[in-house]
């Protein structure tokens, strides 16, 4: 089978919010998640499509942890434009969320667009927007008390311009520990490199924004 995927960088803080065309029937078309700076063995993946005011679930999602991509292929469509949905999970945890729109232009071959039904699964989308909510709101409750909160010999680094070294006074007399997570709230690893009890550096293999908790 001839595939045709848009090869797509996806990385902590990488936002999925692009057009994808696509030709009426076809089955190879899609896109190629490029994992980086994330740990693919525990991420799960799920593709929501939005056709005729109706949630379907798109089960063609194709993990290759080896190679460390991800294959989403977009079902046979009919002529329109189209909105998904890509959830990436870490266990039951909601990392990121991105919506992006297909657009499926004339093919010659449009009979095939019925097998949609085969291709996809109806969903309940009260349930599916419940669950989501349900996770976001940990996400906020876990961000409130970590991100205001400044307790004794404990410092929050806020990094407002994108840079992959971070540099860090926080003046603590120690050595701490240090969790880091970008501006969308998700945890990132970097090289931390201690110059002294009261300084630090941190290291990226891209550019980004967000904080430092020190403690």
């Amino acid at each position: 089978m001839l595939k045709s995927l848009r090869a797509i960088n996806l990385y902590p803080s990488a936002i999925i919010d692009k057009v994808f065309k696509a030709r009426a029937g076809e089955t190879a078309r899609g896109l190629r998640l490029m994992v980086k700076n994330m740990n693919l063995e525990n991420l799960k993946f799920k593709n929501y499509i939005k056709i005729n005011d109706k949630l379907y679930e798109n089960e063609q999602v194709e993990v290759d942890v080896k190679n460390r991509y991800v294959d989403v292929y977009f079902p046979p469509l009919e002529v329109g434009t189209y909105l998904s949905e890509l959830l990436i999970y870490d266990g039951d945890k909601l990392l990121k969320t991105g919506i992006f729109t297909i657009e499926v232009g004339e093919s010659i071959i449009t009979d095939q667009a019925e097998s949609l039904k085969k291709k996809l699964k109806e969903i309940d989308i009260e349930k599916l927007l419940f669950e989501i909510d349900k996770r976001l709101d940990i996400l906020k409750k876990f961000d409130d008390l970590t991100g205001d909160i400044v307790l004794d010999k404990n410092y929050k680094h806020t990094q407002i311009q994108a840079s992959k070294t971070w540099n860090i006074k926080h003046d603590l007399k120690k050595i701490p520990s240090v969790t880091i997570v970008d501006s969308g709230g998700n945890e990132v690893i970097g090289d931390v490199k201690h110059l002294s009890e009261n300084e630090l550096t941190i290291s990226f293999s891209y550019e980004f924004s967000g904080s430092a908790i020190l403690n």
